[in-house]
């Protein structure tokens, strides 16, 4: 039996794991790290990814024993890209309100970039999942609505494609759960590359 440790704040991550019966520990990334915010997009993404879960065993390595490290160790971060510019979490309800006009009628992509850690195996994988996805145009009722619902503010992008948002969403083109922010399939396939299978991991 096998334990998957997610090293990420994101609820939503949690209970897409947990629903799905995953045997899951999860842990805040460290305080002290510095994600990057600008540059390629996925460069970005997979360099924060990279960075949580990395800084997470590193301050681990310092606190246990090796032995204890039967685990595998789950990095994940996500970005959305409009009109080639990364958007992030908005800092206030103007930001999010802008954000949303600025997705409105138009297309982007989310990326969402994972990062495994086997300690004892000495093994590392990354992996990127992109899925285009098309806004409806929104009114300013629509996006007034869900900006006075608070549910913007933790998310990228400034939207949720699993609340009430999702009534924005015309079309995607890739994985739906890559915009939650975990693309399910691709974690079994990192699992299955780092020679497990993924039933060993359930509970």
């Amino acid at each position: 039996m096998n334990t998957l440790v997610l090293v990420s704040n994101s609820p939503r991550r949690r209970q897409l794991l947990s629903e799905r019966e995953f045997r899951l520990e999860v842990a805040s990334p460290p305080d002290h790290i510095e994600e990057l915010s600008s540059g390629k997009p996925e460069f970005v993404v997979s360099e924060n990814a990279k960075i949580k879960v990395a800084g997470y065993v590193e301050s681990l390595k310092k606190r246990e024993k090796p032995e204890k490290f039967r685990k595998v160790y789950l990095g994940v971060d996500t970005i959305v890209v409009s009109d080639e510019k990364i958007l992030g979490k908005p800092c206030n309800i103007d930001s999010a309100r802008t954000m949303l006009k600025s997705l409105s009628g138009k297309t982007h992509s989310v990326f969402t970039a994972l990062h495994l850690i086997d300690p004892v195996a000495g093994k590392e994988l990354a992996r990127l999942c992109k899925t285009d996805v098309v806004f409806r145009s929104l009114t300013d009722s629509m996006i007034d609505r869900y900006v006075a619902s608070k549910d913007p503010m933790d998310k990228a992008g400034a939207y949720g494609i699993q609340s009430f948002a999702g009534l924005f969403i015309k079309r995607i083109d890739g994985c739906y759960y890559n915009v939650v922010g975990l693309p399910l399939s691709v974690l079994c396939d990192c699992l299955k590359c780092l020679d497990y299978d993924v039933i060993s991991f359930m509970v």
